[in-house]
């Protein structure tokens, strides 16, 4: 195979890589009412005009029973930690001790969970979505490349076929990404 088809090949793998990289960073933040400590990573702190996320400032940990705990290196941050996770869309509620920050996860009813797993299938939907458009960016780089160096109709069509079991591949992926989630969300 051509050296450039190959890169081509590569960084569309890399592109594939980092979609379904940031679809599982996102399942990480997830409410199904556990507390995990990713379920905070959406929440940003504004401060000395840097946007800092709640590990940069503190330990956050779990206490059973869905209990998050946040202490702040430094006490002067619990103020800000605690307005930022006010004003999140996430809705969490802290309550300090002047030490630390908890927060309760409450437990969710099935119609949050099936909320949750709708929206998730949207976030499943449009990372396949992008994977389809970035399929047909690299469709025409192929076709363009093996045009302008009046290469054999065959390296095309077997680079294609290459770029779209990828394709089918990591859609595939997500797909059951998405089916086993739905079982820690709809049947907790």
């Amino acid at each position: 195979m051509n050296q450039s088809l190959s890169l081509i090949i590569d960084n569309y793998r890399k592109n594939l890589e980092s979609t379904i990289e940031n679809f599982k960073e996102y399942l990480l933040t997830l409410k199904i009412g556990q507390a995990t400590p990713h379920i905070l990573d959406p929440i940003n702190i504004k401060q000395n005009n840097r946007i800092l996320k709640i590990k940069h400032l503190a330990n956050i940990s779990i206490r059973k029973p869905n209990t998050i705990i946040i202490k702040p290196w430094d006490k002067e941050n619990i103020k800000v930690i605690e307005k930022a996770i006010l004003e999140a869309p996430s809705h969490f509620i802290p309550n300090h001790d002047g030490n630390q920050i908890l927060i309760k996860i409450p437990e969710l009813n099935r119609q949050d969970r099936l909320k949750i797993f709708k929206e998730l299938k949207k976030r499943g939907e449009n990372s396949k979505i992008s994977i389809r458009k970035s399929r047909r960016d690299f469709n025409n780089l192929v076709k363009v490349f093996i045009k302008n160096n009046n290469l054999s109709s065959n390296l095309e069509r077997t680079n294609l076929l290459i770029i779209q079991k990828m394709t089918n591949d990591i859609t595939n992926k997500i797909d059951t990404i998405i089916e086993l989630k739905k079982n820690d969300i709809i049947n907790i």
